[in-house]
């Protein structure tokens, strides 16, 4: 299960995880760097997707939150920042609301996360089930 299946460290919470290893590796292929592995590399310029992966995991261990899929995350990523948007400077409004359509692009693709770190294609809506 997403969040429960190692000692909670702080490192391992918002890098280790599978949840966490996967929303680093979609972000680094949006923006086609390396995003780093530690609080100093990420914390800095990340803040917005530590935040969710914190909320993620205390909706799932406290409010009895069901894990659902990578693209759940990527997508709350996306809207916080959007959100925040108002508050980027002038020249970089137009780089960042790129960002933030192509972050809702790669989540609306992503896949399910397995217990062993795989992703799956996303689910088909079947009717009635």
């Amino acid at each position: 299960m997403a969040f429960r299946a190692k000692r909670e460290t702080s490192q391992h919470l918002f890098f280790e995880c599978v949840v966490a290893k996967q929303v680093w590796s979609a972000i680094s292929e949006l923006l086609e760097l390396e995003i780093g592995s530690g609080f100093e590399s990420v914390g800095s310029r990340w803040l917005t997707a530590l935040w969710c992966i914190w909320k993620l995991k205390n909706d799932i261990c406290f409010q009895n939150a069901r894990w659902r899929d990578l693209g759940t995350i990527l997508m709350k990523i996306a809207g916080t920042v959007q959100n925040w948007l108002i508050l980027c400077p002038g020249e970089l409004k137009d780089r960042v609301s790129t960002l933030v359509g192509s972050l809702k692009m790669i989540a609306s693709r992503s896949g399910r996360i397995t217990g062993r770190g795989e992703e799956l294609p996303p689910r088909r809506f079947q009717p009635g089930g």
